[in-house]
């Protein structure tokens, strides 16, 4: 069984201990896993089939990839190529825009703030009443997410494809759930004193949260719902009063934070899940 954790240049430096920390505990069990760059790669079409393929035109030998790069259209090349993948492709395509993951979970039971789906068609729109938040749908770590309180400051930002959503209530707080195949590793609470967005990454604090029952029960509603093929993933959530909404779900999330704050080996934890699987989808034939 032969599988690759994948970057891109950007990531894989920002995350080459973790990624490291993947391959040796992989090499530990038995199993070969190796670091692949995006940008090293060229998803092609050879003989009315799909290979992916070196930069050089030599094919790569996966039996599964750990897919920790945002590229929904590799997603899905790898998939329909025969290669397995966490996450699965349609987590990678709906949880990487934010309008299509409120659009997805539309309809579950699941609280959500008031927003709008924008895009190049939408420019002219203006919400009914200022101030808003203005986001990137495909942003992260908050970098692009923007507190607007007017038309003219609205139409100021680039963007074509927009999600804008009423404030709520408490600002500069959310909560982060860890969820790794189906079941909650562990909640943060996040908070920045001196910023809307209350990102770790962005210097806000982030301290272990106990959840209550009703938001556990909240959580495993949204675990339920969200697109199948989730192995690890973030799921946020903010705090509307006393009332949780959920924010969004993190594809690719980070796990800074839980080695931070927590003695949980995520790695390792990972790496199990993933040979785990693997050889249960060999045992049933792949």
């Amino acid at each position: 069984m032969k599988g690759y954790i994948l970057y891109d240049k950007k990531g894989y430096e920002r995350n080459s201990v973790f990624a490291e920390n993947i391959c040796s505990y992989a090499a530990s069990r038995g199993v070969d896993i190796q670091v692949l760059i995006r940008e090293e790669l060229c998803p092609a079409m050879q003989d009315s089939r799909l290979v992916l393929t070196f930069k050089n035109g030599s094919a790569v030998d996966a039996d599964f990839i750990l897919n920790r790069c945002i590229d929904p259209m590799f997603a899905e090349f790898a998939e329909r190529s025969g290669i397995t993948l966490f996450n699965s492709a349609e987590v990678c395509r709906i949880c990487n825009d934010k309008r299509l993951t409120h659009i997805y979970l539309a309809g579950s039971g699941i609280p959500m703030a008031d927003s709008a789906f924008l895009n190049k068609y939408d420019l002219d729109y203006s919400p009914k009443s200022y101030p808003a938040v203005l986001k990137a749908p495909d942003g992260h770590g908050g970098s692009e997410v923007f507190f607007v309180r007017s038309k003219k400051e609205l139409d100021s930002f680039s963007y074509t494809d927009r999600l804008i959503q009423t404030p709520c209530e408490k600002l500069g707080y959310d909560l982060r759930v860890y969820v790794m195949d189906g079941e909650i590793l562990a909640s943060v609470l996040r908070h920045s004193p001196n910023d809307f967005r209350s990102n770790f990454s962005l210097g806000g604090t982030a301290e272990l949260y106990t959840l209550s029952q009703d938001q556990k029960d909240l959580v495993y509603k949204v675990i339920g719902a969200m697109p199948k093929g989730a192995l690890y993933v973030g799921i946020d959530f903010i705090f509307d009063g006393d009332k949780m909404l959920l924010n969004e779900i993190e594809d690719i999330v980070g796990s800074r934070m839980l080695y931070t704050k927590t003695s949980i080996p995520v790695h390792e934890l990972l790496t199990d899940c993933v040979i785990n699987k693997m050889n249960k989808e060999n045992s049933n034939g792949k």
